[in-house]
């Protein structure tokens, strides 16, 4: 037989019912979460599609050309989300602008004799991967948005540098 204090300790009260709805609440959420996310764009990583992330590098030295060849793994310094592989790279000298005495831009190569401090230019592409989003906007690697005229801090192993992405294409 159940003695009275046996009986108290069988009844549901009104924080366990609180406990209880928190808890349907939070795996209900979940639930949706999960369902509406699904087949979400974003979170969907197998919709990535190639595209080309063209770049330039302005006034850097000679010598750190050699460390952007053809197949070099790049990421995103800040977050180390990987942007891609050097698909192409083309130096030019980088030039100097002068104002003449009568007002007018010339510029001049950025050259000197001695090959080390020598400056050029650079314009490239990258391999990346990525999706467009329903608004237009370019995102790497399904996450990370990246858009032209933007700078990036980049490296490799060997080489890091600030780019300026020119454009992104298919």
């Amino acid at each position: 037989m159940r003695t009275k204090n046996q009986k108290e300790r069988l009844r549901i009260g009104v924080l366990d019912i609180f406990i209880i709805a928190a808890v349907l609440v939070c795996a209900v959420s979940v639930g949706l979460r999960w369902y509406f996310t699904k087949d979400s764009v974003l979170a969907n990583p197998t919709q990535l599609q190639p595209y080309t992330v063209n770049f330039t590098i302005k006034d850097i030295r000679a010598t750190s050309v050699k460390y952007l060849y053809e197949g070099a793994a790049f990421y995103i310094n800040d977050n180390g989300d990987y942007l891609g592989a050097v698909i192409s790279v083309e130096d030019t000298p980088a030039m100097k602008e002068y104002l003449t005495s009568d007002g007018q831009h010339v510029y001049v190569p950025n050259n000197t004799e001695d090959e080390r401090v020598n400056r050029v230019d650079i314009s490239g592409s990258f391999a990346a991967n990525g999706i467009k989003g329903e608004d237009g906007a370019f995102y790497l690697n399904g996450s990370r948005f990246i858009a032209p005229n933007e700078e990036l801090e980049i490296g490799s192993k060997e080489f890091s540098v600030t780019v300026v992405i020119d454009s992104i294409v298919p």
